[in-house]
């Protein structure tokens, strides 16, 4: 039998990965800072360096605080149409306050206005260490490795101005 706390765990811990998601898209910048603990290592657009990449100039970001990273977010998806897709989500309790996952992710990013700069496309793996707070769980490490990517780069790019 699966212990019931165990489960109750995995399955928040299921729910921060997808607020992680929702809060992005929605443009909802205080769900999203609730899914990470102040203090965490972001990393995002590892992976093939040849496959077109939004990010800064074409590079890798990093963030050591959740305020660093949830401000950069903002800036970046506010004047843009974002959907975050989780997919397959493995999680592996380690303790009763610490957990890994891993889950794919496949993102599709769009100017609001119908013709202007295309869209860009990306699937990857997040790797996530998670740390549980208050009774919380949350993000204190998280990895975005691309997978694949496609189309224009410079969505978020020209968002950022």
């Amino acid at each position: 039998m699966i212990d019931p706390v165990a489960r109750d765990d995995e399955t928040a811990i299921r729910s921060v990965i997808f607020d992680y998601a929702w809060a992005i898209d929605t443009k909802d910048w205080a769900a999203l800072g609730a899914c990470f603990t102040e203090v965490c290592e972001l990393s995002y657009g590892h992976g093939d360096p040849s496959l077109p990449h939004p990010h800064d100039a074409g590079g890798d970001v990093a963030f050591s605080t959740r305020d660093e990273f949830v401000a950069y977010i903002a800036r970046t998806h506010d004047p843009i149409i974002s959907v975050h897709m989780m997919g397959a989500t493995a999680v592996s309790l380690e303790s009763a306050e610490a957990a890994k996952a891993r889950t794919y992710g496949r993102i599709v990013l769009a100017p609001r206005e119908p013709g202007t700069a295309g869209r860009f496309e990306s699937a990857g793996v997040y790797e996530d260490a998670l740390r549980k707070e208050d009774g919380v769980w949350r993000f204190c490490a998280r990895r975005y490795t691309r997978l694949w990517s496609d189309g224009n780069p410079d969505v978020l790019r020209d968002a950022r101005g």
